[in-house]
């Protein structure tokens, strides 16, 4: 009897379940016999109901490590993405501050132009308002006979 107990839970240990008592005996060692040959039976039948479970199990965890590692892959895409996109922001930024700067520059000569046509306007301004007063002057001495007249060009 203890060799065939001895047998069986050798081959239970390894994960065989097929190879129950088949020795017959009596009495206490029968009892043992049908309890360990009943064991092999329901331990069995356990493994034969999870198997199905087990088998979902795996293809569930392929499928969520297949998952996992489309959603690394797509992360990475999309940092890269990112990183193109701040690199293209970077080069627009200083685009942008170069088209400032030189619109500045560009700001501060027109305003230097502004300036210089205000002074050469108020330089003309003057100079017509002074001949709005000469003018008729001119006009009264070019009215009067003489020689002054003359020289204002009218005879």
């Amino acid at each position: 009897m203890f060799r065939d107990i001895e047998r069986v839970m050798g081959r239970l240990a390894r994960g065989d379940l097929t190879q129950p008592i088949s020795e017959k005996h009596q009495g206490t060692f029968g009892r043992v016999k049908t309890d360990i040959n009943d064991s092999l039976s329901h331990i069995a039948k356990v493994v034969h109901r999870l198997r199905p479970s087990a088998d979902a199990i795996a293809t569930a965890s392929d499928g969520i490590a297949g998952g996992d590692t489309n959603l690394w892959s797509r992360s990475e895409q999309q940092a890269s993405s990112l990183q193109q996109a701040a690199a293209g922001l970077e080069q627009l930024t200083s685009s942008a501050r170069q088209y400032a700067e030189s619109g500045g520059t560009v700001v501060g000569y027109a305003i230097q132009a502004r300036d210089q046509i205000n002074t050469a306007s108020n330089k003309i301004a003057e100079i017509a308002f002074q001949t709005n007063l000469l003018a008729p002057n001119a006009s009264g001495e070019a009215a009067r006979p003489g020689p002054a007249s003359r020289a204002a060009g009218t005879r």
